[in-house]
């Protein structure tokens, strides 16, 4: 989605946006498995969740708004 950089401590700090769609996992009581406490690690890369969005309200898709380079 979108990436920068900025300049903290005399060092630049890189951050990167993405956007991720899984399947729905939820718990007994049917709300999303997944919380903003949790990261998500592809191909190496850790990511923080910043929001959790289900698509259509169908409880099938999960968006995960993601962002590496940032404490969560």
């Amino acid at each position: 989605m979108s990436g920068n950089e900025r300049v903290q401590a005399m060092r630049i700090q890189p951050s990167l946006s993405v956007r991720a769609v899984i399947r729905f996992r939820g718990n007994a009581e049917g709300a999303p498995y997944y919380s903003a406490a949790d990261r998500v690690t592809y191909r190496g890369r850790t990511y923080n969740i910043t929001a959790i969005v289900d698509v259509d309200d169908a409880g099938e898709w999960l968006e995960l708004s993601l962002t590496e380079g940032e404490p969560s």
